[in-house]
């Protein structure tokens, strides 16, 4: 009979599920089950919040990455890879660009090694504060300077022309201003060697967000970057440091334009150099969201921006691509068109032009005769150390034209003639111990501006630590009023504005330059009084100074011409110039007078449409025109591309800068300093406020 299965062998069979064919349960036992992989981790807390959409990650090496893991660096942002450009710098720190912006509160992990190394949160959405810049809307003229206003001119040195737009729809008298000077800078060949440039914004930015010191915009980190990208030149690469300023400018009449960057390089910038800047979007606004190009730059840089809906766009984008792409050649950290709210070329223009009238001047003015001197009086002095004041009159020559002094008087090839001459205040002291020790050595005295040769009074009774005055130590201090004493502010009750008395602003450095070749027959005259005698009354037979050694101390505006003339005299032995280094656009925002806050909102208050924008645009414009009078334009040719004067001596020079001083922004004087040439003018100790453009250590002081 056959055998049954049994009611629990059949759940036995079922269980294993297997069974002989008797129901017996001899086979082999089956392992159980494998046991259920454990539930994944939860993902990382974030440590770190409100992380800005265009933030660079930075991490140090060693502490939060190995250096070996940095090229295996990865992010993912709510479990989405971003794409990153991973950088090891020098000093060890490891930055991780994302190649786009972080999305709006994401949770994101950055990864290396196969280990996550940071958790963040970024920030919630907000709007951001956009830079103001459109090639279309030709009521802005800013920013400035900008290589999409240039045109190509084979006649050129440097091959480039300006060509740049006049704004529209601006009255009278802003209209005419804008375009006598746009006028005067078409005719240059790029832009100014100062390189003062001004970026409009939208709105507010957040200041901790800017680089504070000229040191800290050359790092690669900085917000804010300044190129040069120069091809071929040996500084091809390199960052320009500068300093960065903040101005805000209302206008009712022209909204949505407040706030604006004024960046001023801390040397020369190289005439025929080109030079880039970047503005990035790691700058941020008041509410933390990252500073945007402008709805027209966006546009010049997508995919659409390669069909150039207009001329200009195309011109832009072609300006901006071509650029970052000479940036990143060399750039620590490269750049792409995520990374940037503008971009910035501009070429520099050549040299010699901006010396040729003044190296004219000289020339005409040793050419000349010797001017005469005229005794006025002499008379006493209440300075303590003075012997006697002699006052008379020199005739120097007047190059300036009759119908339109702000212009040369030229002949029908453009060489400057004179056209006649004038008559300047010389004033001598001579000091009371002269008598005693023989002819004293003589000091060429020039005064600030407003000023006069009878300044040399106050010069003459400044009395040092020790107590002594220049008289007191045995100098006489000879004088000069020069015939214009060139307050470069003109201001009517109506409109403030930088012009000169009758026109143009080109006429301030016309001005100037007249200015500087009277100083230099001045000198010229004073070295030649080997035998000058006329005190005590007719004189004694003896010379009442000695001019085998003669000094220059300059103040401000005689600083200025001292830079200016002393490169293109042998007449100075030594200088000490003092509060010099004029880029008047940059002194007449740093002082207040101007083209300074005030001045500016009394352009724009007056219901024209000269916005912000286009307001501070007037600085770097300006410089232009003002180039041929600047002294970083022609202290190259002190000791380091002199013109041929027989020998190859120059005055000795110590340059000072003033301590707190509302009138001269010190970073003009070391701009300058600089512009002498690579190690020419070092920082002497001691050493309160490191100048990044100077070599420090100690120096001979001679002649």
């Amino acid at each position: 009979m056959q055998k049954s299965l049994s009611v629990f062998t059949l759940f036995s069979c079922l269980l294993v599920m297997a069974c002989s064919g008797d129901g017996s349960s001899d086979s082999p036992a089956v392992p159980p089950p494998p046991a259920l992989p454990a539930p994944p981790p939860p993902p990382p807390e974030p440590t770190v919040f409100d992380v800005p959409q265009s933030a660079w990650l930075v991490f140090t090496e060693g502490d939060d990455i190995a250096a070996s893991a940095a090229p295996s660096a990865s992010l993912e942002c709510d479990d989405s890879a971003i794409p990153v450009t991973t950088t090891v710098l020098g000093d060890g720190r490891i930055v991780i660009n994302p190649e786009q912006l972080l999305p709006t509160s994401a949770v994101c992990t950055v990864f290396a090694g196969g280990s996550s190394i940071e958790t963040f949160e970024v920030s919630p959405p907000l709007s951001g504060e956009q830079v103001v810049y459109d090639r279309d809307d030709l009521s802005l003229l800013g920013p400035l300077p900008d290589d999409v206003y240039t045109t190509s001119d084979p006649t050129t040195q440097t091959g480039l022309r300006l060509a740049i737009t006049v704004p529209t729809d601006i009255p009278f008298p802003e209209q005419d201003f804008l375009t006598s000077s746009i006028e005067d800078a078409n005719f240059a060949d790029g832009w100014s060697p100062t390189g003062i440039t001004s970026v409009s914004l939208s709105g507010e930015i957040d200041p901790e967000t800017l680089p504070s010191t000229p040191t800290e915009t050359i790092d690669p980190l900085s917000t804010i970057a300044w190129f040069d990208i120069t091809p071929g030149a040996p500084t091809e690469g390199e960052r320009i440091p500068f300093k960065v300023e903040q101005r805000v400018l209302e206008n009712p009449f022209a909204p949505g334009d407040g706030e604006r960057l004024s960046l001023i390089p801390s040397g020369r910038l190289q005439p025929g150099g080109v030079y880039a800047l970047v503005v990035s979007n790691r700058i941020l606004d008041s509410q933390g969201a990252p500073l945007l190009p402008s709805e027209a730059f966006q546009e010049s840089l997508s995919e659409d921006g390669a069909q150039g809906s207009t001329s200009n766009v195309a011109a832009v984008r072609d300006v901006a691509l071509s650029t970052l792409d000479a940036i990143n050649r060399n750039a620590a950290i490269p750049y792409d068109s995520n990374d940037v709210a503008l971009v910035l070329r501009m070429s520099i223009r050549s040299g010699d032009v901006l010396t040729a009238d003044l190296e004219q001047l000289a020339v005409l003015g040793r050419e000349r005769p010797l001017p005469q001197f005229t005794l006025q009086s002499i008379g006493g002095s209440t300075v303590d150390g003075v012997a006697a004041l002699v006052r008379g009159q020199i005739d120097v020559a007047d190059y300036l034209n009759p119908q339109n002094v702000n212009r040369f008087n030229r002949d029908s090839l453009g060489n400057i003639v004179a056209a006649g001459s004038k008559p300047l205040d010389v004033v001598i002291a001579l000091p009371e111990i002269s008598a005693t020790f023989g002819p004293p050595p003589v000091i060429a005295y020039l005064s600030g501006s407003p000023g006069n040769a009878e300044d040399l009074l106050q010069f003459g009774a400044i009395r040092g630590l020790d107590g002594i005055s220049p008289v007191d130590a045995g100098y006489a201090i000879a004088a000069v009023t020069l015939s214009d004493p060139v307050d470069l502010i003109n201001v009517n009750e109506d409109i403030p504005m930088i012009t000169g008395p009758a026109g143009p602003l080109s006429g301030r450095a016309v001005s100037e330059l007249q200015n500087v070749s009277e100083a230099l027959e001045f000198l010229r005259w004073l070295k030649a009084q080997q035998s000058f005698d006329v005190f005590p009354s007719g004189g004694d037979g003896a010379p009442d100074f000695d001019t085998s050694w003669i000094g220059y101390f300059g103040v401000s505006a005689g600083a200025n011409r001292g830079m200016l003339g002393l490169s293109y005299t042998t007449d100075v032995d030594a200088a000490l110039l003092t509060v010099g280094g004029l880029r008047t656009t940059e002194r007449t925002e740093f002082s207040g007078f101007g083209l300074s806050d005030q001045t500016l909102e009394g352009f724009v208050g007056r219901g024209s449409r000269l916005t912000p924008n286009t307001v501070g645009a007037i600085a770097p414009l300006s410089e232009i025109s003002l180039d041929a009078g600047s002294p970083i334009n022609h202290v190259p040719r002190h000791f380091q591309d002199q013109i041929d004067l027989g020998t190859s001596k120059r005055a000795s020079l110590l340059i000072t800068e003033g301590i707190v001083d509302t009138i001269a922004p010190n970073d003009g004087t070391r701009a300058v300093a600089s512009a002498y040439g690579d190690g020419v003018v070092r920082h002497v100790p001691i050493i309160q406020d490191p100048v990044i453009v100077l070599e420090e250590g100690p120096v001979n002081l001679t002649g």
